[in-house]
């Protein structure tokens, strides 16, 4: 007996271990996503898409939908919330295997992945290149200035749920021993404990010469 075709969605692609990106699926490509074993979708589009809804009920798949309007010039883009929103849940590997994807995976999701390299460790040429590898022939200049002017330091994220891969995690681990070491010596005793679990990714990132020597970034054609 013949194994059926199995057919990814458009633009599809692995962004590091448990994180993968696509245009909008069909129910074509349903067959296909069952391979990933997702246990959530992030959907960029705004307004309700109900294609996916039986298969992610099916699945025990969360959805989460963070609806945003793509980067058009003057006035019109991602906002910061949402975007550092996005990252956060990407972060968190309970979320993991998850896809997220947009319409046509080009431009919302070309610029979340480009921001979320930025918090890798990334240089930000390997950024744009891979942006414009899955944006082209309609490559925006204003995605791209995302990109680069997006600030690492603006998003929090959970220390104890991030993935095994995680570039800087021997960092952010020495991190959150030293604020654990902290909360023992606070007044609020509980409460500080619990937060100190919560940090700015300042922390962990804003010091790039410390990152480098603590592990290179993943790169998932190497």
């Amino acid at each position: 007996m013949e194994k059926p075709v199995l057919y990814p969605p458009t633009g599809f692609g692995q962004v590091a271990p448990g994180i993968y990106r696509s245009a909008y699926p069909s129910l074509a490509n349903v067959p296909f996503l069952r391979t990933l074993n997702l246990a959530s979708i992030i959907c960029l589009c705004p307004g309700k898409h109900k294609v996916l809804e039986p298969f992610c009920q099916e699945c025990n798949i969360t959805r989460h939908e963070h609806g945003t309007e793509g980067n058009n010039e003057p006035f019109q883009g991602i906002s910061v919330e949402v975007m550092c929103t996005v990252l956060a849940k990407l972060l968190d590997s309970r979320n993991h295997p998850v896809l997220i994807h947009d319409v046509k995976g080009k431009h919302r999701t070309g610029c979340v992945v480009g921001c979320l390299r930025k918090l890798m460790g990334w240089d930000i040429m390997p950024i744009l290149t891979e942006y414009k590898g899955f944006a082209e022939p309609k490559i925006r200049f204003a995605d791209m200035r995302c990109i680069d002017l997006f600030d690492p330091t603006s998003v929090q994220f959970d220390l104890r749920f991030l993935p095994a891969w995680w570039p800087h995690l021997k960092l952010a681990k020495d991190t959150k021993a030293i604020k654990d070491s902290n909360s023992h010596q606070s007044e609020d005793g509980g409460s500080s404990r619990e937060k100190s679990h919560r940090v700015h990714i300042s922390s962990a990132v804003s010091d790039t010469s410390t990152i480098s020597v603590c592990s290179s970034p993943y790169h998932p054609h190497d």
